[in-house]
């Protein structure tokens, strides 16, 4: 699909992945920005950019899902974050989203804007305004996690199955349930099972 695209109206592809399938690249409008750094993996990954829309993949990144950034959205994903299920990022009214550098993600959802909107009726204000979300660096998101706009969560932290994120969440806990609390602080976690311990002597 990098191979296919026909650029116009100002948007732009910088850079492409080092391995890709089933691959799908949309620009909806202009003068948006799609930018691939080196040693990139995508496999059945959609970016869709509206107008003066930013997508930017850093290097070694391990890519599957769907990212979507609206009119003036901004979406990054930090060096070595590895998606091993579909992660869904939307955004909407000019928002950010960013991953830091080592997230391990199972399935997720990430959205900045409810994308719909909801006003009082007496006073006809606007009451969910979209807001960035900004995930830290080596963040575990397991399967099913839910996180909704205006959140940030602290470097090093788990975020437990089905857990729906709607506060910020502090460096290095676990936070689990729907809404999400904390359950547990002062945790690392590590990506791979210390599988010596069940070696046969």
């Amino acid at each position: 699909m990098f191979d296919e695209i026909l650029l116009s109206d100002g948007n732009e592809i910088i850079g492409r992945p080092e391995q890709y399938e089933r691959c799908r690249i949309r620009f909806l409008g202009k003068e948006s920005r799609l930018i691939i750094h080196p040693g990139v993996k995508c496999y059945g990954a959609n970016f869709d950019l509206h107008d003066r829309a930013t997508i930017e993949i850093f290097s070694g990144v391990l890519l599957r899902g769907s990212l979507l950034a609206h009119h003036g959205c901004s979406i990054s994903i930090g060096e070595n974050t590895r998606c091993n299920d579909n992660l869904n990022i939307r955004t909407e009214e000019g928002t950010r989203v960013s991953l830091g550098k080592n997230c391990l993600i199972a399935r997720a959802t990430i959205r900045s804007s409810d994308m719909h909107p909801i006003y009082d009726l007496a006073s006809g204000e606007r009451l969910n305004l979209g807001k960035g979300v900004e995930i830290g660096d080596h963040v575990w998101m397991a399967q099913d996690v839910f996180v909704v706009k205006g959140v940030t969560v602290g470097s090093g932290s788990v975020l437990a199955a089905f857990a729906v994120v709607t506060k910020d969440v502090p460096e290095s806990c676990i936070v689990a349930g729907n809404p999400a609390r904390v359950v547990r602080t002062g945790i690392r976690w590590d990506s791979n099972l210390p599988v010596e311990q069940f070696r046969a002597p």
